[in-house]
């Protein structure tokens, strides 16, 4: 199936802002601009946007609206702190996703995004290095382009999770994912054994060379060193 990977399904065009931020009581956020989009997730508190139609958006939910006509948002409860991105994207799916509350149960992604942002405005902030300039260019450059992934990311994830509650349980199947925070010390050193035995008599002979620099002054043994 040639070309499959380059079917358009989202087209992000350009990511005008994003900023996460207490917001104050009482203070009103106006937007309006023509063919954009406003995406409001709440980390805490609450919020109450205003335009065509009125959304409370409570902690850990997600709000995309077009901002053809203004939309106003504010807090309606103290220590409200609310990621907003402002952007600009072709999609039908973008149809299905406006005025569609979402519950984010993992915020990673969206820390991500905000992280990325922060540090793509602090590259903008700062003089470059005139010795590391180039350096520092494709820097920022890679830095804008994993933001835009991930947005665009965020936004095909929100568009399968939408999908998906108009298809048959028959068509999805979910497989979930191993906990490996669960997984032991022994257990990694048995997985790498059964994957390549040398890998894991490499991993093992560092392991005991470590201990054995960190313990000098104890009497060891081969029991004691091997797992």
């Amino acid at each position: 199936m040639p070309g499959i990977f380059n079917f358009p399904y989202l087209k992000l065009k350009s990511i005008l802002t994003v900023s996460e931020q207490p917001q104050q009581l009482g203070a009103n956020h106006h937007y309006q601009q023509a063919q954009t989009y406003l995406l409001l997730y709440i980390k805490s508190g609450q919020v109450i946007l205003e335009g065509p139609s009125n959304y409370i958006i409570n902690p850990n939910e997600l709000l995309i609206v077009p901002t053809d006509k203004q939309v106003n948002f504010a807090a309606s409860v103290p220590e409200t702190i609310a990621l907003h991105l402002i952007f600009q994207a072709e999609s039908t799916a973008l149809n299905d996703l406006s005025y569609h509350t979402f519950s984010i149960a993992d915020d990673t992604l969206l820390t991500q995004i905000s992280q990325e942002s922060q540090e793509i405005a602090i590259l903008r902030s700062r003089k470059p290095e005139i010795a590391h300039d180039v350096e520092i260019g494709e820097f920022f450059t890679v830095s804008c382009a994993l933001l835009y992934a991930d947005v665009t990311r965020l936004l095909l994830t929100l568009s399968e999770q939408t999908i998906k509650t108009r298809l048959p349980e028959s068509v999805i199947t979910e497989q979930p994912s191993p906990d490996r925070s669960l997984i032991s010390t022994k257990q990694q050193l048995a997985y790498s054994k059964t994957i390549s035995g040398t890998l894991y008599k490499n991993l093992l002979v560092n392991q005991i060379i470590t201990y054995m620099h960190q313990n000098l002054e104890q009497t060891m043994t081969i029991d004691l060193l091997l797992p």
